[in-house]
């Protein structure tokens, strides 16, 4: 992935989840888990960090803060001591990191692709919580050396609804906040795999990956753009095209523009729509001709979006095509298309 890896560097050099039981404590259980669950510490009875000279210290009562907490209870005092915790053992440089990294992957295995939860019981919840707050310790520090396990949290497939609600998405916007201080080659092969994540999975974690990725074009742009557009226009995979397209289009990210423009003709008719649908949020004419071309289309989809990305970039040179598609035998594309019209008319 050299290419990536040129583009972050000179983007740096610009600023200076097998299947696991169904756990104990499920969601819909949580309130009364908690209230029969016998509470360890709360804000009020947990004790302080000891202040030494020994960053040691700093990282084993940083983590018997994290121990002993039960994060269950919404409890904003306990989570930020928790937070304070977590920093002062991230502060404790690449052996306060090791620490965090390896408390994170804890009853944790991957194979396949596939994550391995151990059963924590009543406690599932509370580990739970634990989890993502180190992510988000991991996240604050910009730890660099922990881009591989957040990344395998964010990719690997899990079954157990809790670890994708609270870990998983945690892990991704540590994993976003890294990379807006980092152009490593560590980053770069993570969003490869994020890319590539895109294709497996429940719709819920293809979805936590997509605003991973999102995020990334928004915050890091181009050298995350150009990954994108390269899986849109080669790889094999139709859902990582498709979702490419998508995310391409939520970044407006004009430089897509050509990417965008070929996919229109990807063998794959979901990939068009969204390739028809992210034309018109670039809000960029150099389209028009590819779209009104796209009125064409032997699908409907990809006709009405066709329609109404013309609408948006507002170009009097689709007009008459616009015209034209009012007559379309499905309704939906001819109101379309006379949205279209009146959004021209009005510019």
């Amino acid at each position: 992935m050299g290419v990536l890896q040129k583009l972050l560097r000179s983007r740096q050099s610009q600023k200076a989840d097998a299947a696991q039981p169904k756990m104990s404590a499920p969601l819909q259980h949580q309130a009364a888990f908690v209230a029969s669950h016998e509470e360890p510490s709360t804000s009020a009875d947990m004790p302080g960090t000891k202040e030494t000279g020994d960053p040691r210290d700093g990282i084993r009562n940083g983590m018997a803060i994290l121990e002993e907490a039960y994060l269950v209870r919404d409890d904003e005092a306990l989570d930020a001591r928790v937070d304070s915790a977590l920093d002062q053992v991230a502060a404790g440089g690449d052996s306060g990191v090791r620490v965090l990294v390896e408390r994170l992957n804890k009853g944790v295995s991957v194979s396949g692709g596939t994550l391995s939860l151990q059963n924590w019981g009543d406690d599932a919840w509370n580990e739970f919580l634990r989890k993502a707050h180190i992510a988000n310790a991991l996240g604050r520090a910009c730890a660099v050396s922990a881009t591989s396990a957040l990344a395998t949290l964010t990719q690997a497939y899990s079954n157990v609804e809790q670890f994708n609600t609270i870990v998983r998405p945690a892990a991704a916007r540590a994993l976003s906040g890294i990379c807006l201080n980092t152009g490593s080659q560590e980053f770069a092969q993570a969003i490869e795999g994020l890319v590539g994540a895109l294709g497996t999975g429940t719709d819920d974690r293809r979805a936590v990956v997509r605003d991973c990725l999102q995020h990334l074009c928004e915050k890091v742009g181009e050298p995350v753009v150009r990954l994108l557009c390269e899986a849109l226009e080669h790889d094999s995979d139709g859902d990582v095209r498709m979702y490419s397209a998508l995310i391409l289009g939520r970044s407006r990210n004009r430089s897509a523009l050509s990417a965008l423009q070929c996919a229109l003709n990807d063998r794959n008719v979901r990939v068009q729509q969204n390739a028809a649908s992210a034309l018109g949020k670039t809000g960029d004419a150099r389209a028009v001709d590819a779209l009104t071309k796209a009125l064409q289309s032997g699908d409907m989809g990809v006709r009405n979006n066709a329609a109404i990305s013309l609408g948006q970039i507002k170009d009097r040179r689709a007009v008459s095509e616009l015209t034209k598609a009012l007559a379309d035998g499905n309704a939906q594309v001819s109101a379309a298309a006379a949205w279209a019209l009146k959004e021209i008319s009005e510019a």
